[in-house]
């Protein structure tokens, strides 16, 4: 990547494109932002776009085109100032454009086989679906690691290090050397354990897709590992149903270029379907105890009902020690919502218009 002409001042003042200050609303001193270099002009200048704006700046920061800042307001008034917090991880990385197609097209393959995984009558699996699962209205520090740890995206490797804690020869990971209690905790096992024993039966064909959408999501996230980008599908039991979201984070560059571990940001954003709210689209920022970002949503009155609840989420963030800078909420189209949607902030290549954290402020 090619970085482009330090100059003048660490600060940030935004001005448009025609001179003329930048007004922003509802950002207080501290607030993070996010602004995307579009272009890099001459005499040092750099365009960017910012809270919806199109904003010309000159600062002594190394920039690049395509790059994601997380930019923190240090003074008010006209112009604005800010400085740069941190690069944002979203940074499209060489080679990644052409990767778009298979990583979508993996995405649509794992997301429709994701319904036999719901769809399978066994007491077994369905008990390990209900531990996974995000239960309606009920905070759950621990689901992460659940997801990790038992969705069966990492079976192999817990079957390949029981095998050389046990001095064993690590020759295809056997199902029948399977321990009984992952068998009754990871879903990939589960799933497998009931297909050897019913290979020939009717319901076959459903055991065959659900591994096929387990294996599907392990690709993608062997794909994307080295970026640190992670797809994991969620369960969401409510009364009366069993069904999947996505959630993507991303932690930055494995490569230990650029941002430092104590300056990363990272970046999450989930796709799920609620009943009372209807699609829901949400990317947020991390960068150390401060958090930005909205809520993509597919019509205005439950957007404008979202828009009552930011103040009980700042104030539930607070308490648990978090700084929350601007959250906003607005309607999407349904592209916004697509798996191709996911799979560009995957790839870093989503357009501004396209991220909740580009909401105009």
């Amino acid at each position: 990547m090619q970085v482009g002409t330090e100059i003048l001042s660490a600060d940030i003042p935004l001005r448009q494109k025609d001179g003329s200050a930048v007004k922003l609303t509802g950002v207080k001193v501290g607030d993070l932002i996010r602004a995307k270099v579009l272009d890099l002009l001459p005499d040092g200048r750099a365009h960017l776009r910012v809270a919806g704006q199109n904003v010309i700046v000159k600062a002594s920061y190394p920039m690049a085109k395509g790059d994601n800042l997380i930019l923190e307001l240090i003074r008010q008034g006209e112009p604005p100032v800010f400085k740069p917090a941190a690069q944002s991880s979203l940074t499209v990385m060489p080679g990644q454009q052409g990767d778009l197609k298979s990583l979508a097209a993996l995405f649509s393959k794992a997301t429709f086989h994701l319904e036999s995984v719901a769809a399978i009558n066994d007491p077994g699996v369905k008990t390990i679906l209900e531990n996974l699962a995000l239960k309606s209205g009920k905070r759950d520090e621990g689901l992460l690691v659940r997801l990790i740890e038992n969705l069966g995206l990492t079976l192999e490797k817990k079957m390949a290090a029981m095998a050389v804690s046990k001095g064993l020869p690590m020759d295809g990971n056997r199902l029948s050397d399977t321990p009984a209690h992952v068998l009754k905790t990871d879903l990939k096992a589960a799933v497998l354990n009931l297909l050897s024993r019913d290979s020939g039966s009717d319901g076959a064909n459903l055991l065959k897709s659900a591994s096929a959408a387990i294996e599907s999501f392990q690709q993608i996230n062997t794909q994307s590992f080295d970026g640190n980008r992670f797809l994991l599908p969620f369960p969401i039991l409510a009364p009366g149903f069993l069904e999947f979201g996505q959630l993507f984070i991303n932690t930055g560059d494995r490569s230990g270029k650029g941002n430092q571990k104590k300056d990363r940001v990272i970046d999450v954003a989930f796709l799920m379907n609620m009943t009372a709210l209807g699609k829901i689209r949400a990317d947020f920022a991390f960068y150390k105890k401060n958090i930005t970002g909205g809520f993509l949503l597919e019509n205005q009155s439950i957007c404008d009902y979202m828009r009552t609840l930011m103040p009980e989420l700042k104030s539930r963030l607070g308490s648990i020690g978090f700084n929350a800078g601007h959250i906003g909420c607005q309607v999407a189209p349904a592209s916004s919502f697509s798996l191709g949607g996911l799979a560009k902030a995957m790839s870093g290549s989503g357009s501004d218009d396209s991220r909740a954290l580009d909401l105009v402020i």
